[in-house]
């Protein structure tokens, strides 16, 4: 913690305050309230601030972390500075009725403050909250967070593991740390129970792709759903190679039909690129453009009022076209795979495949610096010509 200069605090000047830079061994920058004596606003690396109220009793010091801003107004960290002031002045110690504050729950905790802080923070935050109503409410929500131990976080973690995979258990996990971290920040835990417990072996062999002939029944029968836009978002998935959670947050200003290209600005890489538009893909969004709102930016808006506004998922539609294709064991993730396969097979340069996924990685970059774009679209056409072929066959009978 390092100290700073009195402030005379107003909204303004609270939301302004910094916190200390990322490479700080320091975790918050403490700011004294020049309005009230012994009140203070911790700012946080993140942003995050939580107000303390600080006085000697007994002889000893006396730290208390009244709240989180803006959940505690300065108005009321104020009002609850001066409370304590006043037991003190009674000879009563003021963290006998902070008491009831550690019985905070972690449902409550989610809900106040990690969800806005988790909106704002992670890209994939559909999947954040998938995860916290599936599990981690259902089995944390109604205890306080200073009663989850490591030992329920360690049988929790391999419960999970036991019913899906290593994988997801190791995901549940990180975000359940990511939960108890945040807290920590707001000075609402002494320690972070998940700190310590080992991840799960994850198995990231997995090779699933469209065999040739499942690759055929699946567009045959994905181009009888192209008046869905989730139908489109698959279709783009498996012409296009791109990630799902990439495509379905595109707007149409990153979407340029002139110069055949799709310009991924915050990507998982957390690095901007550019996609080359091969011939079914254009032909795709040409007709969806045509279509579209012109008020709504998004290439895929969501049809209820989701927080995004775009689309989030796809999983009905793929689950029907495999279904109605009769292919099993396919995620979508697999239709990545299956761009790839498919160039590879064609005999395409594993570095110009992974330029054309947006792979990262220091050795790769170190290729794909040297590949023009025109190379990429010429690649990319390969997949297209691909398409088209298997959609002007005449579907089986």
């Amino acid at each position: 913690m390092t100290r700073t200069k009195t402030k005379r605090m107003t909204v303004r000047v609270i939301e302004s305050l910094p916190g200390p830079p990322s490479n700080s061994k320091t975790s918050n920058i403490e700011y004294s309230v020049a309005q009230e004596t012994n009140l203070c606003l911790a700012v946080y690396k993140n942003g995050s601030r939580s107000w303390r109220f600080k006085q000697k009793f007994r002889g000893k010091r006396l730290f208390i972390t009244i709240g989180p801003y803006p959940l505690f107004s300065l108005q009321e960290a104020i009002d609850k500075t001066r409370h304590f002031k006043r037991l003190i002045a009674d000879g009563i110690d003021p963290r006998q009725e902070q008491q009831p504050q550690s019985q905070l729950t972690l449902a409550q905790f989610v809900e106040q403050d990690f969800l806005p802080y988790a909106r704002k923070h992670y890209k994939t935050f559909h999947n954040q909250q998938n995860m916290l109503d599936k599990r981690i409410i259902k089995t944390f929500g109604a205890t306080p967070l200073a009663d989850i131990s490591k030992r329920e976080v360690m049988l929790f973690h391999q419960q999970v593991c036991d019913e899906t995979s290593g994988t997801t258990g190791n995901r549940h996990l990180s975000l359940l740390s990511s939960i108890f971290k945040l807290a920590l920040e707001y000075d609402l835990l002494e320690k972070n129970p998940c700190r310590g417990i080992k991840k799960a072996k994850e198995n990231r062999s997995r090779d699933r792709f469209l065999q040739e002939d499942e690759y055929t029944r699946f567009i045959q029968v994905l181009q009888t759903k192209l008046d869905q836009p989730s139908a489109c978002a698959i279709f783009l998935l498996i012409a296009l190679g791109m990630r799902k959670s990439e495509l379905l947050s595109l707007r149409w200003e990153d979407v340029s039909l002139a110069d055949r290209h799709l310009h991924l600005r915050d990507t998982k890489n957390g690095e901007s690129r550019y996609v080359a538009l091969n011939s079914v893909s254009h032909g795709l969004l040409t007709k969806m453009k045509q279509k579209r709102k012109a008020s709504n930016p998004w290439v895929f808006p969501s049809r209820t009022s989701s927080e995004s506004g775009h689309l989030q998922d796809v999983r009905r539609t793929f689950a029907t076209v495999c279904r109605e294709s009769k292919i099993t064991g396919l995620r979508i993730h697999d239709l990545r795979r299956s761009h790839a396969s498919h160039l590879l097979n064609a005999g395409v340069d594993i570095s110009i495949v992974g330029k054309i996924l947006g792979h990262k990685s220091l050795k790769s970059t170190q290729i794909y610096a040297k590949v023009a774009t025109s190379s990429l679209a010429r690649t990319s056409e390969i997949a297209s010509r691909k398409i088209e072929e298997v959609m002007n066959q005449a579907p089986d009978s």
